[in-house]
């Protein structure tokens, strides 16, 4: 039996005081340890040896870093853990081996089962050896054998090593409901596995027992293995992420190097692959059929949102909706930072948009992480209250910090969404629930056009208001893969006296002279010409940012020309953004009369005119330089920039 564990603590305390003999007798008692724990994860006899002499090793270089010694098998632990990923590298995720590889030196006689007893002890009393054949011991050695290395990794740490699936998480590099899925995943494997042998389901926590019995470094320690019902279970969410879709052929897109998002845009037409059934809505009939419906959505759906950035950035979406039953998934769309994916159960098809999706009755999509000032406000202008309720984990009050927010929402019928879980982590995108959900076979169908399909582009602003004329040119991303490489810029001249120019140091207003009028933060002017980077359709962030100012809006959706018009009411002057549903871009920006009380107003026209980004596109259009350093304040005026701008114009010495 392994030594107390208070005795070990007492050994990890003298040997950081400088007691050699207990740094001496410290690494002999962990070695019994570790080569069972790294046995477990590799089933290779030599790499185990390998593995356990270079974690003693790196563990007596180590040795003085460590704070928490009662933290301190866990620590021991990690440090194998990344060896054993380390050597087994490309393998780790998909089979180390054919099971027509193994021998005889891989799997010694004391763990095959061919003495008839368990290791250390050729008269064992152990009941179960009493009753287990050799042939058994065979059958759940070769299943277990036969499992991704990931796999047998999360079954060693929660069966055997009672890891919490926090710790779990904090050692795989996932999020808690990824470690929890992927345990789901893994005691569906070997169930299946064991199934072709004629075992039943029950036969899980047998073959689990039978192999930490196995594989243990002593009778004693193997007396001790037991599986509990709280050991194997995932909890519902995880159960439904892992259970939802099939383990088939899986591309991990966050491995490959992102060069340019016009790859990144084409690899989403290859995608197969896995993920757990996530749940979120999407009827994927068009969803223009059903646009201007006003009645609610009875069947359940579920809702995910990850905000990489923070809640107040970047979303991404991932939506199922069931049928009526809430049992069977109906559709699923998938918005990552490569592409906005639809995918119909019933017909097996994968068809990739340009769009992001938008609410079937044409109401303003709301976030979790919406303030109560912005949701009251849509509210009031949508005639209908829309509330999730207090986010657990997340202060609206304290956006910054909270990066890697990822929040899972449940929708029955005409309740309220209602939060099931928050988790915050960094590398969900790179999750499988976050890059599939359907089945290798899924037939693809890319509907995306050229502008799309590459994932930016170039775009060109031209037009007069009130006799001033306005010209300008941008770039935008159009997925936020591209954002992060080919960040959005924006430079417009105002008449002959003011110039605009927004990148990522920040939005800074020119004088005729060249001189700095006012900064603002970076992005400021690129409100309510639409975003299509942060997530939402370019028709939600536009009346999100008039929401934001408490301007009241309608809008108006033709079905004919597949256009919607949101008329934002200000003064001077209404706003009217004509908007293409299918390519999520502002095609035109009219200004009509307004609210004013003087009967001023301010009318014109602004058309944007999209380009392809390629090679030849780069040199046609300049990007403007970044302005001097210089603190940028929030810009009070929002989707009315421009509005204060031509003030400013009018105002300004000729």
């Amino acid at each position: 039996m392994y030594s107390c564990e208070c005795d070990t603590l007492e050994l990890v305390r003298k040997a950081q005081l400088g007691d050699r003999d207990s740094l001496n007798r410290l690494a002999e008692t962990v070695r019994v340890r570790l080569h069972e724990y790294v046995f477990r994860l590799t089933l290779q006899e030599d790499l185990t040896q390998d593995i356990v002499q270079e974690t003693i090793l790196e563990m007596l270089r180590l040795f003085g870093k460590l704070r928490q010694t009662d933290r301190f098998w866990a620590w021991l632990h990690g440090i194998a853990f990344n060896k054993v990923r380390s050597h087994l590298g490309r393998e780790w995720r998909r089979r180390t081996r054919s099971l027509s590889q193994i021998t005889e030196r891989d799997v010694p006689a004391r763990y095959a089962g061919q003495d008839g007893d368990f290791p250390g002890d050729q008269h064992s009393e152990d009941a179960l050896a009493d009753v287990v054949t050799d042939e058994l011991k065979q059958i759940v050695l070769h299943c277990i054998e036969s499992l991704e290395p990931r796999h047998r990794a999360i079954l060693t740490m929660r069966c055997y090593d009672q890891m919490s699936y926090a710790d779990i998480s904090r050692l795989m590099d996932c999020s808690e409901i990824g470690a929890r899925a992927l345990f789901y995943r893994a005691k569906k494997a070997l169930t299946s596995r064991l199934s072709r042998h004629g075992l039943g389901k029950g036969a899980l926590v047998m073959a689990l027992v039978l192999f930490g019995k196995m594989t243990a470094a002593s009778k004693a320690t193997a007396a001790e293995i037991s599986i509990t019902a709280s050991t194997l279970s995932v909890g519902p969410t995880a159960t439904l992420l892992a259970a939802a879709t099939g383990k088939a052929g899986i591309l991990t897109l966050a491995a490959m190097a992102v060069v340019g998002v016009g790859s990144i845009g084409d690899w989403g037409s290859m995608m197969g692959g896995s993920s757990r059934r996530v749940n979120l809505p999407s009827d994927i009939p068009d969803p223009r059929s059903a646009l201007v419906r006003h009645e609610a959505d009875r069947a359940p759906s579920d809702r995910w949102y990850y905000f990489p950035n923070g809640p107040h950035q970047a979303v991404m979406m991932r939506l199922v909706q069931f049928d009526a039953s809430g049992e069977s998934p109906m559709s699923l769309v998938l918005e990552n930072q490569y592409a906005n994916y639809h995918f119909d159960y019933g017909t097996n098809v994968v068809h990739i948009k340009n769009h992001r999706t938008w609410e079937k009755d044409l109401s303003v999509r709301r976030l979790p992480t919406d303030s109560p000032g912005l949701s009251n406000f849509l509210s009031q202008v949508e005639g209908h209250p829309v509330s999730s309720g207090p986010v657990a984990g997340y202060d609206a009050a304290r956006p910054t910090g909270q990066r890697g927010l990822l929040i899972m929402c449940r929708q029955e019928g005409d309740e309220e969404r209602r939060i099931r879980q928050v988790d915050r982590y960094q590398n969900v995108l790179e999750e499988e629930y976050f890059q599939f959900g359907w089945p290798q076979s899924a037939r693809r169908i890319d509907e995306r056009d050229a502008i799309h399909r590459h994932g930016r582009t170039y775009f060109r602003i031209h037009g007069q208001i009130n006799g001033v004329t306005l010209t300008g040119a941008g770039r935008l991303p159009l997925v936020y893969a591209a954002s992060r490489l080919h960040f959005p810029w924006l430079d417009i001249y105002i008449g002959r006296k003011l110039r605009a120019v927004d990148t990522k140091e920040g939005a800074v207003l020119y004088d005729q002279d060249n001189r700095i009028v006012a900064r603002y933060a970076s992005g400021s002017f690129f409100k309510g010409l639409g975003r299509p980077w942060l997530g939402l359709h370019c028709i939600d962030t536009v009346r999100r940012d008039a929401a934001e100012q408490h301007l009241w809006f309608r809008t108006e959706y033709d079905r004919r020309t597949d256009q919607a018009r949101v008329v934002v009411q200000s003064e001077p002057a209404a706003l009217t953004y004509v908007i293409d549903m299918e390519k999520d871009l502002v095609s035109r920006l009219e200004l009509g009369p307004g609210t004013a009380e003087d009967g001023s107003a301010v009318t014109g026209e602004l058309t944007f005119t999209y380009i392809e980004d390629d090679d030849s596109t780069e040199t046609t259009f300049t990007e403007p330089r970044g302005s001097p350093s210089g603190a940028g304040k929030s810009n009070p005026q929002g989707i009315l920039w421009l509005l204060e701008m031509l003030k400013m114009h009018d105002g300004a010495t000729p």
